[in-house]
């Protein structure tokens, strides 16, 4: 057991030591670690609570270095959501609306151009 727990200390010793220089850790890397050293729940358990104890990060896009600061509460999530909603009602608001005369008109001529008998 001793020489499974050495085999592992390695790799999660190098995976701490990024973590400490970048200030966090890809959950990729974790989940790619876990599987390789085929980690008990014990095992990931103790790594995760080595990362808090570490102040380290865990984040899923740590490795990327342009990507964008995730909002830090609910008010600027909403906010970012809003501003989605807004683009995408804009982009709608774009396109004219179907007026009843020409809803008829489109509907006698999907309904036309869509059933016909099958022949042969």
């Amino acid at each position: 057991m001793s020489e499974d727990r050495n085999a592992i200390s390695g790799p999660v010793s190098a995976l701490i030591d990024r973590g400490e220089e970048r200030g966090c850790v890809d959950l990729k890397e974790v989940d790619e670690l876990a599987q390789a050293l085929e980690l008990e729940d014990e095992d990931l358990s103790a790594l995760y609570e080595q990362l808090h104890a570490r102040h380290i990060e865990l984040r899923d896009d740590c490795t990327r270095p342009d990507a964008p600061e995730a909002p830090l509460d609910d008010a600027q999530f909403a906010s970012v959501t809003t501003d989605t909603l807004q683009l995408f009602l804009n982009e709608i608001g774009r396109h004219r609306l179907l007026t009843p005369s020409r809803r008829s008109t489109w509907r006698s001529a999907s309904s036309a151009a869509t059933w016909r008998p099958r022949t042969g």
